[in-house]
């Protein structure tokens, strides 16, 4: 069985398996955190969007995230 495929559906929620294809779909969320960072603390230098998700995405890569889907209820 090819385990990066595995799903289990419990009472509407559907959780899969996945690896490192998915770390770009955590894009958005760091960026939105990243905004409201810059927000907090206007004054403080931040990386440009582009290089702090580059230097986020790295630590991404040996972790464990459950992601809800999008446009679902």
């Amino acid at each position: 069985m090819d385990t990066s495929q595995a799903r289990h559906t419990d009472g509407g929620l559907t959780v899969r398996k996945g690896g490192a294809e998915f770390i770009d779909r955590l894009a958005p969320l760091w960026l939105a955190l990243h905004a409201h960072h810059r927000s907090l603390q206007p004054g403080f230098t931040y990386f440009p969007d582009d290089s702090s998700w580059e230097l986020r995405r790295g630590c991404y890569r040996d972790s464990f995230a459950v992601l809800r889907p999008s446009g679902r209820g």
